[in-house]
This record gives structure tokens, C-alpha cells and sequence, in this order.
């Protein structure tokens, strides 16, 4: 789906779960590859990245650049201000979730 707006264009991704805990599969759409679950760059009209959200997912791509990466799921949120990242959910366990290990870009930044 893209949803566009004064200054911004988002291209969002979405999959179901479709077991529980079963990890997305490798989708693309226009400039982006991901395994998430959901997944939305947000780019401005000359193309910058301007932010993007991976929800449980190991790999975003957008035209080329790895905006997130990690070994097992996670989720990742991040724009120009910074990265805010969430670990591996392992609720349906009655475990606590795993800690966040990812490499992740930042807008207007560095990884």
C-alpha cells in the first residue's frame, strides 16, 4: 500500500502470522525487500529516506540500502531523531523476550 501526503510518501508492507510464531517470508514491493510482518518506509518527495518501522522481521531493504538487519526477529522504528528498537517476543512461552540485536540506520545518520 502507499499512502502519500504533503512531503511524504509511505510504501507499507504487510503479512499475517499465519502460525503462531511462524516469522514472515521474503516479500518485495517497488524499492523495498523485508521479511517482516509489517514494514513502511516513509521517503520525501526527492527520495530520501525520511523513516521506517520493521515489526518482527530480520531484514528491511529499501532501494539497495539495508535500513535494518538481525539474526532472529525484532522490530526497529526509526527517522532522523534516532532508532528505537524491541526485542523477539516470546510471550506465547511465558518467556521474557529476547534482547534486540540489530544493526540498524539511522536517517540523516550513521548505522
Amino acid at each position: 500500500m502507499v499512502v502519500e501526503g504533503p512531503g511524504f510518501s509511505d510504501l507499507i508492507i504487510w503479512q499475517p502470522e499465519e502460525l503462531p510464531d511462524q516469522g514472515g517470508r521474503a516479500l518485495a514491493a517497488g524499492a523495498m525487500k523485508t521479511d517482516a510482518l509489517l514494514a513502511m518506509v516513509r521517503t520525501a518527495p526527492d527520495g530520501r529516506i525520511l523513516g521506517y518501522v520493521m515489526g518482527d522481521g530480520t531484514s528491511l531493504e529499501y532501494g539497495g540500502r539495508v535500513l535494518a538487519s538481525s539474526k532472529r526477529a525484532c522490530s526497529v522504528v526509526a527517522d532522523e531523531s534516532g532508532v528505537q528498537t524491541g526485542a523477539t517476543r516470546r510471550a506465547r512461552q511465558g518467556l521474557p523476550p529476547l534482547a534486540a540485536e540489530v544493526t540498524a540506520w539511522r536517517p540523516g545518520g550513521t548505522r
